[in-house]
């Protein structure tokens, strides 16, 4: 048995203060290089703040971990309201898979970033 996690993003739009594929790329980069979650975490605060100080932003990780991946059954649900501005203000969630020195092993990284313009 495998198990596989799906992410749906429901957002009409991402009106963020970078695109969907810088901030793709930025957390891949950055938790794809085996650093501490916390210090993973400072880092994509520190890119974010450079790429626009009109936002305040919180980044969320939750870890996964699946000590055999032939029982492991995941289900993961997780919400969140807001009372915020739909034109300036808005969520980012993403899925990284990571690599695992033992084959039984799975672990993901649910990561999500929201921001609110200043």
């Amino acid at each position: 048995m495998t198990s596989s996690i799906k992410i749906t993003d429901n957002s009409r739009e991402l009106n963020g203060p970078v695109s969907r594929e810088k901030l793709s790329s930025i957390l891949n980069e950055i938790f794809n290089k085996d650093e501490p979650i916390p210090s993973s975490v400072e880092l994509v605060l520190a890119q974010l703040n450079e790429l626009s100080s009109k936002h305040k932003f919180i980044v969320n990780v939750t870890k996964l971990n699946a000590n055999n991946v032939n029982t492991a059954d995941f289900s993961v649900d997780s919400y969140i309201g807001s009372s915020w501005n739909d034109k300036s203000d808005g969520a980012f969630h993403y899925q990284i898979p990571l690599g695992s020195g033992q084959p039984d092993t799975k672990r993901i990284l649910l990561v999500s970033v929201y921001w609110i313009l200043l």
